[in-house]
């Protein structure tokens, strides 16, 4: 069975063909005249004329004319084997030269529907996650239940949430809950993501581009459809467009907005731009160590992590997370809190807390440590829903802005210090980690020991910087670390980005950065000058090449660089 009803698409009606479970579908809708697949609206549609309608008619022996709703998650699942929707009949006419008339709507809004949860089986290992238009399937591995999820259409294995995804049709809902029995431990409904545009945005005019620069490091492009403006985004970093609101969004970069402008002036377009508000991040961290009843962190927790050879940094990092979350839980003890409690817990931290996407990681690898490495349970797959990583690019200086900050920075100290992180790359951590006995003046060489992920790595030094250095130490004659602050103990993080901040406040720089930025736009400068990018992963520490790669999209190298070598011949 199919459903049909009239669609305008790009300007033109046209017949949107939908279908549930209909044996040879694609290969039927082909056989259509003018027949399209729309990647945006993902289906089919067929022109909006007799003829079309007529073959249909001819390919499918059961079609429905239904007034187009959005599918809605059923809501309550004991009803499922006897409820069933009716379509609506809509009254169909032709016109004089052959087109169907169908009766033009408006998508009726999604009621919000609460979260809810039932527990089906407390002894059962299969969970069920309805959100908007599809189902999670969570369950043990097993070669049988494997083979049934494959039978049903349009499966799909997520590999970070190991678990199975599929549409929420009734009738896929209804095999789910009869197939498994028993054996299903929960049910639970989510609401709907939410489709609503930002509230800065607007509705889109003609001869108008409307950007939004965003605040998640994205440009917003709100516009009519225009092939150039398609072709042009296509060729930046990380495109994407989304149908429902119709807004392409790009990752922001260095020069985006000049090149846009070029663009639109071809063409006789107006282009506006708009600096997205910031808006409020959230609750702010509960003072929960003030609490009179206060649970610290437990002992063999920490311990544990010394055993495992976890770095200082990161003992930092998760300690106050597990705290936070097992002063959450007033009343319950850190071992009794259940897996439905965390995921009540991750809720709230994205929900209230707005935690992005990396927060939330770190706070889940924290909760996850305790109870797989310390109390030793078995790992559990967790079902909540972690924040949409946003594909943003690095912001780095220009040559003139690194010069120009280096310069203004008067202290030998501090200058020595940020000349110093640019020209090795380094993190902060590594470059107020780094001891005397680690530079070695002779050879340009810089020694990281236990960088990121407890790696050693080499990094070079710039004859400048050498220069600098042999000042620096004939100066202040640094006994341990090479950057020392009270006590010979080592340059404080704190101090070393004040300084950072201070030498960029002195250069008139507007740009948001932080220290890191040195270690980008270190990254980039070299990647403009022909460093081969694998020679750069090596100096940077990464362990992929894709992390790298990332600066490729900063690079102000374009393709008019490029030299044909026959051209060299």
């Amino acid at each position: 069975m199919i459903t049909l009803f009239k669609i305008n698409h790009r300007g033109e009606d046209r017949i949107k063909v939908e279908a549930l479970e209909e044996a040879g579908f694609n290969d039927k809708v082909r056989q259509v005249p003018g027949r399209t697949f729309s990647a945006s609206l993902k289906c089919w549609h067929v022109p909006c004329t007799k003829e079309a309608f007529q073959q249909l008619k001819t390919l499918f022996a059961h079609i429905d004319i239904v007034q187009p709703t959005h599918p809605e998650p059923v809501a309550d699942l004991q009803k499922m084997d006897n409820t069933k929707k009716e379509p609506l009949a809509v009254n169909m006419r032709e016109n004089r030269s052959g087109a169907i008339l169908m009766p033009s709507y408006e998508p009726t809004k999604q009621p919000e529907i609460c979260p809810q949860k039932r527990i089906i089986n407390t002894g059962g290992s299969v969970r069920l996650i309805i959100k908007g238009k599809g189902v999670k399937v969570f369950l043990p591995k097993d070669a049988a239940d494997i083979a049934f999820i494959t039978t049903l259409p349009y499966h799909q294995w997520f590999k970070e949430e190991r678990c199975w995804y599929l549409p929420a049709y009734p009738s896929i809902l209804q095999k789910l809950t009869t197939y498994f029995g028993s054996r299903l431990h929960s049910v639970e409904q989510l609401p709907a993501p939410s489709t609503a545009t930002n509230e800065n945005s607007q509705p889109a005019r003609e001869n108008v581009w409307h950007c939004l620069q965003k605040t998640n490091g994205r440009l917003a492009i709100n516009a009519f459809y225009d092939a150039n403006l398609v072709a042009f985004l296509k060729k930046q970093p990380y495109p994407s467009y989304n149908p429902v609101d119709k807004i392409y969004t790009v990752a922001w970069h260095e020069g985006l907005q000049e090149e846009l402008q070029k663009l639109a002036k071809r063409q006789g377009i107006t282009l506006e731009w708009e600096i997205e508000r910031k808006e409020n991040k959230g609750l702010p961290r509960p003072p929960f160590r003030k609490m009179a009843n206060f649970k610290p962190c437990p002992v063999e927790y920490i311990a544990k992590m010394k055993q495992l050879n976890y770095t200082e940094a990161s003992i930092q990092n998760y300690v106050p997370l597990f705290e936070e979350f097992i002063n959450y839980f007033t009343d319950t003890d850190p071992s009794e809190i259940t897996p439905e409690m965390i995921e009540r817990y991750m809720q709230y931290l994205v929900m209230e807390r707005k935690y992005g996407s990396s927060s939330h990681k770190m706070a889940i690898c924290a909760i996850k440590f305790y109870y797989e490495k310390v109390l030793h349970k078995p790992k559990y797959n967790y079902s909540f829903e972690q924040p949409h990583t946003e594909k943003k690019l690095p912001v780095v200086l220009n040559k003139q802005e690194i010069e120009k900050t280096l310069l203004l920075t008067n202290n030998l100290k501090h200058r020595t210090l940020l000349t110093l992180a640019y020209s090795g790359g380094l993190r902060l951590g590594e470059v107020i980690g780094l001891k005397v006995s680690d530079i070695d003046l002779s050879r340009g060489t810089i020694h990281i020991r236990e960088g990121k992920g407890l790696k050693d790595r080499y990094s070079f030094l710039a004859n400048k910087c050498r220069q600098l250095l042999v000042e620096y130490l004939a100066a202040y004659k640094p006994q341990n670390y090479l950057f020392e602050g009270e006590g010979n103990e080592p340059y404080a993080s704190r101090s070393a980005q004040l300084v950072f901040h201070q030498a960029i406040n002195r250069a008139g720089i507007k740009k948001e950065v932080k220290f890191h930025t040195l270690r980008h736009s270190f990254a980039t400068h070299a990647l403009e000058n022909g460093t081969n990018l694998r020679v750069i992963q090596e100096i940077l520490g990464h362990s992929s090449s894709r992390t790298t790669e990332i600066y490729t999209h900063v690079t102000q190298k374009t393709l008019h660089d490029f030299r044909n070598p026959l051209d060299l011949m």
